[in-house]
């Protein structure tokens, strides 16, 4: 996901001879509000995922992943709205470990952690469902 690279690349900076990693405001903010813009999208998809006709278990299934997806990314945009006026300094900065969501998000990948089991795999399983119906309404089943 661009968002996350780019956390990773650009809003973060590891302090030296330290464990200390910060989090810079302008880069945190911009992608931020790129990944509020991602949220809107889930957003927009889970409701209309509830109208579309679909067997029961596949619009069961795919409801609950993208619930996952968007609750996942509620915590890390209600973390944004929360903390964000509490940056501090000259740049504007915060300690990552001060900012949980967003640490678990541009973390290393680990399958045991929040982002792999609350995004990426109910992601993967929602994009696998819609190509399963998009092959099926298309008669190449």
């Amino acid at each position: 996901m661009k968002v996350r690279r780019l956390l990773q690349a650009k809003a973060r900076e590891h302090i030296p001879a330290t464990t200390v990693m910060l989090v810079h405001a302008n880069p945190y903010e911009e992608q931020m509000l790129a990944l509020l813009d991602v949220h809107l999208d889930f957003q927009s998809l889970e409701s209309r995922a509830e109208t579309i006709s679909l067997s029961r278990p596949i619009t069961v299934k795919l409801a609950a992943n993208l619930r996952s997806i968007d609750k996942y990314f509620n915590e890390i945009v209600s973390e944004y709205a929360d903390h964000f006026s509490a940056f501090t300094g000259q740049p504007p900065t915060r300690q990552l470990n001060e900012l949980g969501h967003v640490a678990d998000f541009i973390a290393k990948y680990n399958p045991e952690s929040t982002f792999a089991i609350a995004f990426r795999k109910p992601f993967r399983a929602a994009v696998a469902t819609l190509q399963g119906v998009i092959i099926q309404r298309s008669g190449y089943t």
